[in-house]
């Protein structure tokens, strides 16, 4: 069952995954500068380290207004936009340390996948924690499997693109023309991306959610399967009623050996029942293999009667 936030309303898979990415904030300095280096991956730089932001989610929102006056000394100048009925933070501050930051991997020729200030394992984790919690789009689970990042500058896309890929699986870069996207639409290209950012549920539930997905295809192969071999035993079992009506309508029947008279007479009185329940209600009884030699003799040989009865016309 979704989680729910304290307004009743229905959390999305992504809701679901920024709180727990965000419910526990980095306890150590580097890793939590990390963190806002990621919430604010798609920053623009203005005139002398005037730097911009748009973030769309705002749990987001805040943890980085908390971490940018922590970790910058700096209290953003906030202002709410509404697109399409979206609510957007856009902050403004200035501060020349983050500028050159954005400069760094924001350079065209840099694009590899180390990213500055990264100093630990921890930093790695929170980086892409960040990054996922304000930049990504994630869909529902139970329907497909798809998460895309969207990076406005095409540089830093492909900075961004090298780091993603040195943590898990290589993403699919989209060059579109105001922005660019890292997108996964292997489960387990996103499970390892989540894993590596301290995603664990989100992670656990795309992996049951990929168990029920294969456990309902098993079951629908499985139902096609019995369908199909429903409609080939109705089928043959018309052929065969057709070819025992046909030798009885024209005196051949009497003339059978005793064992196909047997058989043809158990399929006339057992019209539904499978080959290996005729089988059994032989006397003595006898193998599925059997009665199915038995009645392609006998449509054989109406066959063979059906054809002289022609050729003496």
């Amino acid at each position: 069952m979704r989680n729910t936030q304290n307004t009743g309303k229905t959390m999305s898979f992504g809701q679901e995954i920024r709180q727990e990415l965000l419910e526990t904030l980095p306890q150590s300095a580097c890793c939590r500068r990390s963190l806002l280096h990621g919430l604010l991956i798609n920053a623009e730089n203005g005139v002398a380290g005037m730097v911009m932001c748009r973030i769309p989610d705002i749990c987001a929102a805040e943890s980085a207004r908390k971490l940018l006056l922590e970790q910058y000394g700096r209290e953003p100048d906030t202002t709410i936009e509404n697109c399409y009925g979206r609510k957007i933070t856009v902050f403004e501050f200035e501060s020349k340390r983050f500028a050159g930051f954005l400069g760094e991997i924001s350079d065209p020729i840099k694009v590899t996948a180390d990213i500055p200030e990264l100093k630990c394992a921890g930093c790695r984790a929170a980086f892409l924690a960040g990054i996922l919690s304000s930049a990504a789009r994630f869909s529902d689970p139970d329907k497909e499997v798809r998460l895309e990042i969207s990076i406005s500058d095409p540089s830093r896309a492909e900075r961004i693109a090298c780091f993603f890929e040195a943590n898990g699986e290589k993403p699919i870069l989209s060059h579109r023309s105001e922005s660019c996207s890292l997108i996964y639409k292997r489960s387990v290209g996103v499970q390892d991306i989540l894993s590596a950012a301290g995603a664990s549920r989100a992670a656990m539930k795309l992996i049951q959610s990929d168990l029920m997905r294969e456990f309902r295809s098993n079951v629908n192969r499985a139902s096609n399967c019995e369908i199909r071999n429903i409609g080939r035993s109705v089928s043959a079992a018309a052929e065969q009623l057709e070819a025992i009506t046909f030798l009885r309508e024209n005196g051949y029947f009497s003339g059978l050996p005793a064992e196909l008279r047997e058989t043809a007479e158990l399929r006339e009185r057992e019209q539904e029942c499978s080959i290996s329940e005729l089988a059994a209600k032989h006397s003595p009884p006898i193998s599925k293999s059997g009665v199915n030699h038995r009645l392609h003799k006998l449509c054989a040989y109406a066959a063979k009667m059906k054809s002289k009865i022609s050729e003496n016309k």
